[in-house]
């Protein structure tokens, strides 16, 4: 049951009526002396119960208003933020215990997210929160998925292209397989529109290999011989990540 807050002005109706003249006698030598030609030391033995009274009220409540729910629009807080009895919070519809789930999470569970409306709801839809939220899920994006449709081939100097199906789209970072010379072919991560370089080369000579993705479906290589050219190579190109 929630405090009668107007209980609250019977301290200050209290503290008045001992320095009402008219309540408390204004002879020193009458027993109900006014508050203000009370010494200080004999306030407490004098007026006792109407302080002990008053310390009630303050402890009732704030008893009231820090551990209970307050209905009124005063408190509107402890509206949305209610304590639960084994030491959990509740926020609304959202409740949560003070114990620990050990880390498990029931398969059925879903995503919490606000609506246009500011309502707190869930959806195990996780198809359309991937899509919102920009992501793919760890099925969706195999890490030996195959991403070439012509990535393997030879080349003397010159450029050429490698076209990529349309699942390289939802890729952050491929890797081709590729070197400046056949002796050298190696992984090189790519990322959107960054330039990928290597080098395979000797006293003698060597080649050199130039690999750019744009972040779609294409990558354009260029290959460079130096004196005693080398014949560079693409073996594929693979999604990462």
């Amino acid at each position: 049951m929630a405090l009668n807050k107007g209980r609250l002005e019977e301290i200050a109706t209290a503290i008045a009526l001992m320095y009402d003249p008219e309540v408390y006698s204004k002879l020193k030598m009458e027993i109900n002396k006014p508050m203000a030609d009370v010494p200080a030391g004999h306030a407490l033995n004098i007026n006792w119960d109407n302080i002990v009274n008053s310390y009630k009220i303050i402890k009732d409540f704030l008893k009231e208003t820090l551990y209970k729910e307050d209905m009124s629009m005063e408190n509107i807080g402890n509206k949305l933020v209610q304590r639960g009895t084994n030491g959990g919070i509740k926020v609304g519809d959202i409740y949560t215990t003070t114990p620990s789930n050990n880390g498990a999470i029931a398969v059925d569970s879903g995503i919490a997210y606000k609506d246009s409306t500011g309502i707190i709801k869930y959806t195990n839809n996780f198809t359309e929160f991937r899509k919102l939220t920009n992501t793919i899920s760890k099925d969706e994006m195999n890490t030996v998925e195959k991403l070439d449709i012509n990535g393997n081939f030879q080349m003397w100097g010159g450029t050429k292209t490698i076209t990529l199906k349309e699942e390289a789209k939802k890729y952050k970072v491929i890797a081709a397989k590729a070197g400046g010379s056949q002796a050298d072919v190696q992984f090189m991560l790519l990322i959107p529109n960054q330039l990928v370089k290597a080098r395979e080369h000797d006293r003698n000579g060597g080649g050199e290999i130039h690999l750019i993705w744009d972040g779609a479906i294409t990558i354009a290589v260029t290959h460079y011989i130096h004196r005693d050219g080398r014949t560079g190579e693409v073996a594929g190109v693979w999604g990462i990540i």
